[in-house]
């Protein structure tokens, strides 16, 4: 019975918010994860040649790490189903501080199949399709909130911590 449920909530995420493949943001953020393994190559380019903006964060190198594995393909995709995963478990642990039973799982759907874009023409969006900072970010903040209203102040700062790292 939860399996089929978690299996919902996950068709529901994975529908309304397809794989788009490497593009907008996310291209930024592989040239950077590229210029990890091989400084050199990108050193002449001038979106690194006077620093890029990837000594704020740490995404960067743990997409390098995930690329030198397994390709640029399957690291995008693999990072971005990762993180996909933790905002809907993040998600659901913010939700079960305020609701339980069947408005827990019909809340947590309802945040699965939201479109991600809010604001003029959508110019801002939460669970992108494409890889990003952001997308590891998100998932974070969520968790800390959580925690927060749990009253575990120090592990929430921890967390927020993390997210700030990742996409300061």
């Amino acid at each position: 019975h939860i399996l089929l449920l978690v299996a919902g909530i996950a068709t529901a995420w994975l529908l309304a918010h397809p794989y788009t493949g490497i593009r907008h943001d996310g291209r930024l953020y592989l040239g950077m994860a590229l210029a990890q393994l091989d400084a050199q190559a990108y050193a002449r380019d001038l979106f690194f040649a006077y620093g890029a903006q990837d000594r704020y964060t740490l995404f960067p190198r743990l997409y390098a790490v995930l690329i030198d594995l397994m390709g640029v393909p399957a690291a995008a995709k693999f990072l971005l189903l990762a993180c996909q995963a933790a905002f809907i478990a993040s998600a659901a642990a913010l939700l079960r501080t305020l609701c339980r039973g069947t408005l827990f799982w019909l809340a947590l759907a309802a945040v699965c199949c939201l479109p991600g874009g809010y604001g003029p023409r959508g110019i801002f969006a939460f669970g992108e399709t494409f890889l990003t900072a952001r997308n590891l970010a998100e998932p974070l903040c969520l968790a800390a909130l959580a925690l927060l209203v749990h009253g575990r102040t120090g592990w929430a700062a921890l967390t927020l911590v993390g997210a700030g790292l990742m996409h300061p």
